[in-house]
């Protein structure tokens, strides 16, 4: 895989489309062959800071849903993000650099990106 790109996309979580705040929470990676990558956050007291007391629970069920689709490795990625209510406009690409692996990159991304 090494030299490959990937197209990544990151999952938002939008309290209030009209106030049009969001927080980044996670990103999926697109590996090409029809299988995706994840991650996602695992604490939710920025959601709770623009969201309010209901923020955590619409966040949990998001994040589950990921979680749920994850188990069926066939979901297509756009099906996957348009079921979750989440952009399917890619974010960016990504390499892979030499000797690189796509975990590695994955947690780069989360950590430039989300945390």
């Amino acid at each position: 895989m090494n030299g490959e790109w990937f197209k990544y996309y990151l999952i938002r979580y939008t309290p209030n489309a009209i106030r049009g705040e969001f927080i980044n929470v996670g990103v999926v990676i697109d590996t090409e062959d029809g299988k995706w990558v994840y991650d996602v956050v695992h604490h939710k007291d920025k959601a709770v800071a623009i969201g309010g007391s209901g923020a955590s629970d619409e966040l949990h069920s998001l994040l589950r849903g990921f979680t749920r689709f994850s188990e069926s490795p066939d979901a297509p990625l756009d099906f996957v993000l348009a079921s979750l209510g989440q952009s399917r406009e890619c974010s960016g690409e990504i390499k892979l650099l030499s000797g690189e692996n796509l975990a590695d990159r994955l947690e780069g991304l989360m950590q430039k990106l989300v945390r």
